[in-house]
């Protein structure tokens, strides 16, 4: 789970190995992997700084690479577990900065205070988000029209969006994104904490694939 096994089933096999155990690819300088787990935790503590409690996704994909699923190991002190999703397509996204500042740790507080008062219903929100991830990782690792998969995809767009709404994560700037984004047919939802920050559009998907396999 600290992201390893990652960046070994993504790596291309012609990579040439320097005396120093780091890579080239086409003349890049690719790290080695203790050097990129180094990298990892220190882009972890700065998470860490900022948000207080993150999963360490952001920084594990990051440093890695690929595309990967998050969960947390709610048996053992929800240590996060991290899992490449094989055969994932590139999707073509626009990012908007809605300008507004937001306190990930404000709203995971937020969202720890309705779980409190509301927990029945914030499970069945986590549920759905948790039923999303499974729909796309099964979406993308079978064989599939990308016109189809790009409808498909967007579906999930929504329904996440609708669900990070539902915990009051969402905010008017990021609604006024999602349905600008709305009127020209494409999706949008709430990226990060939310509360502000950024939001991401779906655009398209590519036929190349993010993952290596």
């Amino acid at each position: 789970g600290n992201g390893d096994e990652q960046n070994s089933d993504t790596a291309p096999l012609d990579v040439n190995q320097n005396h120093n155990n780091n890579s080239t690819i086409d003349g890049s300088y690719i790290p080695h992997k203790n050097i990129l787990k180094l990298i990892n935790s220190w882009a972890y503590i700065g998470e860490k700084i900022m948000h207080g409690n993150p999963s360490g996704l952001d920084n594990t994909i990051s440093t890695f690479g690929g595309t990967l699923s998050f969960r947390k190991d709610l048996e053992n002190c929800g240590k996060p577990i991290f899992a490449p999703i094989s055969k994932c397509p590139a999707l073509r996204t626009l990012i908007t900065n809605t300008k507004v500042p937001r306190e990930t740790k404000v709203l995971v507080g937020n969202v720890k205070k309705l779980m409190e008062e509301k927990k029945e219903y914030v499970d069945t929100c986590w549920k759905g988000i948790s039923e999303i991830v499974t729909t796309f990782q099964e979406l993308v690792t079978d064989d599939h029209d990308d016109n189809m998969l790009y409808e498909n995809i967007s579906s999930l767009f929504e329904r996440n969006q609708n669900l990070l709404r539902n915990v009051g994560v969402s905010h008017p700037s990021l609604e006024i994104v999602c349905n600008s984004s709305k009127t020209f047919g494409f999706t949008t939802k709430l990226t990060g904490a939310g509360g502000g920050g950024c939001a991401i559009t779906l655009l398209g998907v590519e036929t190349i694939s993010t993952s290596g396999n």
